[in-house]
């Protein structure tokens, strides 16, 4: 049956409904992809500044290292021009003062016997004949300064440290011996964990080896955010290193807060959204109670006859409007002994015949077709595109079918026919109020003709069936 229309108020509502909960989702899921897209950047620009941070200590503890080598090396290069046995003596000892790290310097003679020791007499004596620094100096003239793997200092057979040796030569260039200084392995370890280091942060001194010298906390080789620095004066690297987890401690707490400020917002807008939805949707069922109220019986829920006049108005003017031939057509009931089912049944019989007879009309009806209650025992029925002759068969078919209903009241059997009226809706008819005096005039002659018949035509070709 044809209902209501596309631009009615009710029908934008709950297309703004819809349009509204569309948007909101479409709103949600852009800021969900927002943030993750936010969170992503926000954890590579997290990974990105702990990387730089790793690779600044490990340049700067490098070279802090690279000058500690620098300057044992010039006072390993001034000792070995002089020839005062005492050679830490003065300035040169104050010198060696403020290097850092520096433990001792002491000199052998050719045959490896330490002459001389700034820190530790009580070794002066012993033969150092079998060190590998010994022999390479002793057998090498033309080699430099060089720097040892990491030794048991022989002053207490426990403290960990690395030589720096230079040869000595006589003015001739024969070998005079080796001048060799210590540096304190256990003091650079104290160094390192006085650094005020980032949680997960490590720092390891390497060999070129891999082996580890000195290692402040956790090691980790397959961390992404290993970063390296190798000194040129000696064979050995600054390895800085961060867990990861270290690294993304603070990234996830930001992340743990703007997803919960994320849910609370979203939550916010999707409840605002469903309240005005809700909102939209009682308007919006308000606005079609109010209009079936005011487009249908109340008593029989087809349409009124206000609506049905405007209906068979749009109707008569698409058919006057169009290009191609388009015929409607109207048929007008008018119910047979329906005052007698008052009269014996009461008023609630006659209303519970007229619902059922609605539904009967309903029955033959198409869902482009418009049926309604015109008043008391009178219905009309307007088919679109529908011929003449169809309108009449459909007419007969209502005949028959009313003629074949009883209504069952109680103790009471009431039967009631129906008389019909056809007119044909065609280009040149007349109009609405035309058509409409038409059918009734031919409703009026089937029921004059002795009623539960159609009738069809006008004026004098009035015909009945």
């Amino acid at each position: 049956m044809d209902d209501d229309h596309p631009h009615h108020p009710w029908r934008q509502q709950t297309t703004t409904a819809r349009l509204l909960l569309v948007l909101v989702g479409v709103v949600l899921l852009a800021s969900g992809t927002l943030l993750g897209w936010l969170i992503l950047t926000d954890r590579a620009r997290t990974l990105l500044a702990a990387q730089q941070a790793n690779t600044v200590l490990a340049r700067s503890l490098a070279e802090q290292g690279e000058h500690v080598f620098e300057s044992i090396d010039v006072l390993l290069r001034y000792l070995a021009n002089q020839s005062d046995p005492a050679p830490l003596a003065g300035f040169r000892a104050r010198y060696a003062e403020s290097v850092p790290f520096l433990r001792n310097v002491a000199r052998l003679d050719t045959r490896g016997i330490m002459v001389t020791s700034s820190h530790f007499p009580a070794v002066i004596g012993r033969s150092f004949a079998i060190r590998d620094y010994f022999i390479a100096h002793r057998d090498h003239a033309a080699l430099g300064l060089l720097v040892s793997p990491p030794l048991v200092s022989p002053a207490d057979q426990h403290s960990r440290i690395l030589t720096l040796s230079r040869r000595l030569n006589t003015p001739q260039g024969a070998f005079a011996g080796v001048i060799v200084a210590s540096l304190s392995l256990d003091r650079l370890e104290q160094f390192y964990h006085s650094l005020d280091l980032l949680d997960g942060q490590s720092i390891t001194l390497l060999e070129r080896d891999g082996a580890a010298v000195v290692q402040i906390g956790q090691r980790d080789d397959a961390s992404p955010l290993r970063s390296e620095h190798w000194l040129t004066a000696a064979p050995y690297g600054i390895v800085i290193n961060r867990t990861l987890d270290s690294a993304l401690a603070d990234w996830r707490e930001r992340c743990r807060f703007s997803v919960l400020v994320a849910l609370a917002a979203n939550g916010l807008i999707l409840s605002l959204a469903l309240l005005l939805i809700r909102r939209l949707r009682r308007e919006a069922n308000l606005h079609q109670q109010i209009r079936h109220q005011a487009t249908h019986d109340p008593l029989t829920g087809l349409y009124n006859r206000a609506e049905f006049d405007l209906r068979l108005q749009h109707a008569c003017a698409a058919v006057e409007a169009s290009d191609e031939t388009i015929e409607h057509a109207l048929l007008y009931i008018d119910l047979d002994h329906f005052k007698a089912v008052n009269d014996r049944g009461g008023h609630l019989a006659g209303d519970e015949l007229l619902r059922q007879i609605a539904q009967r009309l309903h029955a033959h009806a198409r869902s482009s077709d418009v049926a309604a209650r015109m008043g008391g025992d009178e219905f009309a029925l307007l088919l679109h595109d529908c011929p003449h002759a169809k309108a009449v068969e459909i007419g007969n078919a209502l005949v028959a079918t009313l003629r074949a209903y009883r209504l069952h009241w109680g103790e009471q059997h009431f039967s009631v026919g129906a008389s019909v009226g056809v007119a044909t809706i065609i280009a040149g008819c007349g109009g609405p109020q035309t058509v409409m005096r038409q059918a009734d005039s031919a409703c009026y002659a089937a029921k004059a003709r002795g009623r539960g018949q159609v009738a069809h035509g006008a004026g004098d070709d009035l015909k009945a069936t």
